[in-house]
């Protein structure tokens, strides 16, 4: 009789505890709800282990990564997606050293379990950088994943350098946006394949010539090109093989995703092995921003 009284004294203290956790509001999946699968609740707020911090959001963008998780149904353990995000420190675990209490961040939460979609969040050091005075939250919480991986395709995995032609293929969205204007920072002859209704946006980020796919055949002309941008990989291999110089490269922006990437990165190497054909995927976000600073201080790429 005394174990059964202790183990139900102990089974309250339990949810005294559970009753007393902070709460947070946030957008959490649910796939019982129709048709959204969406559901704007209550829920635990994140308490940061030692080696993480918690921000407060007050920005965050949605992209493919979201939408597209949910479409694939790869969704976040904590059912909370949101990967690029903008706020202030509300607390550090002791082992953080590069943040302190009310620092304004910016950063990409896609390798670390999302969560941006609430009003509080979790993330190491290593997925944050500190956000630019000059810009808003909401202008940083646009650039994250878009900008990084448009950098890291055209820069890092490209070798993108003066005076080249370079195509872009799919320039209509995030990435694409974004390689626009820096594969032009980076002094190429930029061409741009689109559809119409983005024609005059990739004209004014500087693209200097667009082709517009509804309207004519981009990759069977005479025109060869140092470094081609595949972001909407919807062609053969062999057609973009056929659009490069002899010695050009073609990187292939594709979900970093574990359960899959390796077979991605397979599939190109097999097919393409005399070709640079990379599969770009995300780095940490503190590693590529502060390997630039030219532009993290001009901060002038339109958003």
């Amino acid at each position: 009789m005394e174990a059964n009284v202790e183990i139900i004294f102990l089974r309250i203290i339990a949810a005294r505890k559970t009753n007393n956790m902070e709460k947070m509001k946030a957008i959490v999946y649910d796939k019982s709800i129709r048709p959204d699968k969406l559901s704007y609740r209550d829920v635990e707020k994140p308490v940061p282990t030692d080696n993480e911090v918690l921000i407060k959001i007050s920005a965050v963008s949605v992209n493919a990564a979201d939408y597209r998780s949910m479409k694939m149904v790869i969704i976040p353990k904590k059912k909370i997606l949101g990967a690029d995000i903008a706020g202030r420190v509300e607390s550090v675990g002791k082992n953080i050293s590069l943040f302190k209490v009310g620092d304004e961040v910016l950063g990409d939460l896609g390798s670390f379990g999302f969560g941006g979609f609430a009003e509080y969040a979790v993330a190491p050091e290593i997925a944050l950088v500190h956000k630019p005075s000059k810009l808003s939250f909401e202008e940083a919480a646009a650039l994250p994943m878009s900008a990084l991986t448009a950098l890291q395709a055209l820069r890092n995995k490209g070798t993108v350098q003066k005076g080249q032609q370079v195509l872009i293929f799919g320039g209509g969205g995030g990435v694409g946006t974004f390689a626009i204007q820096l594969a032009n920072y980076f002094g190429a002859e930029v061409t741009v394949v689109c559809s119409t209704k983005n024609v005059a946006q990739s004209k004014s980020l500087g693209a200097d010539y667009v082709l517009d796919y509804t309207k004519e055949e981009s990759l069977k002309t005479d025109k060869r090109y140092d470094l081609i941008l595949a972001i909407n990989g919807n062609r053969r291999l062999t057609d973009y093989k056929r659009a490069l110089k002899p010695h050009g490269n073609y990187v292939m922006v594709v979900a970093h995703c574990p359960r899959f990437s390796n077979h991605f990165y397979s599939v190109g190497s097999c097919l393409w092995a005399p070709k640079r054909c990379i599969r770009s995927q995300q780095s940490p976000i503190k590693r590529i921003w502060n390997s630039l600073p030219s532009l993290q201080k001009k901060a002038k790429l339109n958003r």
